[in-house]
């Protein structure tokens, strides 16, 4: 939603009939050069001012006509208005422009921008707002006496967003909000959009909005919440030696327990306990007894499943567990005929292969990928042979995630059966610096 009203905007502001870059400009750049006279009901002429093509409009405290200014308009000879201004521009947190035309100079565009002089403000009597943190927490309050959007300061830099921050009354502590902006329903309304972090803790804050010039100060208006425990990804990366992992999140309360547990086709499951760090952060001390591998990781809170949200093509192994931090990993396999389309392209995750296909495989891993030989190796779990699949070279990106990936034909002296699968990148096939932990699922080729 809020990149629809961002477009709106920019749209709003420089959208235009036809291209002005082409036509001549004036050679003087002050708006009076189009202006014969320019008039606004209830505002005094010194409080309209010319400043390049922008006209400054300060409404006075006692100013009747609400969000709407009426203006009369006289323009210079060989001028043409050609915005319609009979009913009046609406001002109030929106961009404006008049629009002008002339045989002699091309069209003209002159931005309005009105500076209300009573103070900004929260509209009504509500003295507090509730938000419950969640995955996208914002909150909207009705504001009024925002004035003009983009805002234009007497140097001709626009502003187009407020600036808010919120202190805590707890700790005392101040919150800068980095996503904040206003937003219109014509007519009906005008809100400031704020967006919560997920990290801000649960209590009552007191609100600064600066814009225009203008500081609203509101004790105790926004109310924040816990909602239920979530975790941002399950799953990720884990180096040998290092002496945590963490897992991020939000609302991990402390009356709740949180359990990692890890297993693959060649593991049983194991739960290991989760110590919680914060609101927002749990960490992971890996046992001894857990060796490097590619391995499947779900979250358990209280001792029930979590449920993380969904991904577009979710791997098996999820969780990889590397001997070292250059090591590569193999995260999915899966065939050409397995690729997806829809809101973006993936190709599905799957462990049977099929030999009139080629594998098509995800690996990880740093390297040029102009010059890095990549390769699959391939055990047979029945009678311990093992294939080198070497890659055709080229490698595929696809939409979801950016992920790329390459493609390997299976060669007929590779016979059907079950088989433990690890990628190679580099020219040393027995380097295990350059050899991925196993696939953690047992792979079928038929």
């Amino acid at each position: 939603m809020k990149n629809l009203i961002l477009l709106f905007i920019f749209l709003t502001l420089f959208s235009c009939k036809k291209d002005r870059s082409a036509d001549p400009q004036p050679a003087i750049q002050d708006a009076s050069f189009a202006f014969q006279e320019f008039k606004v009901e209830g505002v005094s002429q010194e409080n309209i001012s010319f400043v390049d093509r922008i006209i400054f409009i300060r409404l006075p405290l006692d100013y009747a006509h609400g969000k709407i200014i009426l203006p009369s308009i006289k323009m210079n000879k060989g001028f043409n208005l050609e915005t319609d201004i009979s009913k009046g521009i609406r001002y109030e947190s929106n961009g404006f422009f008049l629009d002008v035309s002339s045989e002699n100079y091309g069209d003209q565009s002159f931005g309005i921008c009105v500076i209300p002089a009573v103070p900004l403000d929260v509209k009504g009597d509500t003295a507090q707002y509730e938000v419950t943190i969640t995955h996208d927490t914002h909150i909207q309050i009705p504001i009024e006496n925002i004035g003009s959007i983009p805002f234009v300061d007497e140097k001709g830099n626009f502003h187009y967003f407020p600036i808010v921050s919120m202190k805590s009354k707890r700790s005392g502590e101040v919150f800068e909000i980095m996503s904040a902006m206003f937003v219109s329903e014509g007519s009906v309304s005008d809100k400031i959009w704020i967006d919560i972090p997920k990290t801000t803790p649960a209590d009552v804050f007191d609100v600064t909005i600066q814009w225009a010039g203008k500081v609203l100060d509101r004790p105790g208006l926004i109310k924040v919440k816990h909602g239920k425990p979530e975790i941002d990804q399950v799953g990720g990366f884990f180096v040998a030696g290092s002496p945590l992992y963490t897992l991020s999140g939000f609302n991990l309360d402390p009356n709740h327990t949180y359990e990692l547990q890890l297993e693959n086709d060649f593991a049983s499951a194991v739960k290991i306990a989760l110590v919680r760090k914060d609101f927002n952060t749990l960490v992971l001390n890996m046992p001894d007894n857990i060796k490097p591998g590619n391995y499947h990781a779900k979250i358990f809170i209280d001792s029930k499943e979590y449920q993380p949200l969904s991904y577009p093509y979710p791997p098996y192994a999820n969780f990889n567990f590397m001997a070292a931090e250059t090591q590569p990993h193999l995260r999915i396999l899966s065939r050409p005929s397995l690729l997806k389309s829809g809101v973006c392209y993936f190709y599905e995750s799957t462990n049977v292969l099929h030999k009139s296909e080629n594998i098509v495989a995800d690996i990880r891993y740093r390297y040029d990928s102009e010059t890095t030989a990549v390769s699959l190796r391939m055990r047979n779990l029945g009678t311990g042979q093992e294939y080198i699949l070497p890659s055709t070279g080229s490698r595929e990106t696809v939409l979801c995630w950016g992920p790329t990936f390459s493609q390997f034909p299976i060669p007929a002296s590779v016979p059907k059966g079950r088989y433990e699968v690890y990628a190679i990148v580099g020219n040393d096939l027995k380097d295990p610096k350059q050899t991925s932990e196993k696939l953690g699922q047992i792979v079928t080729i038929q």
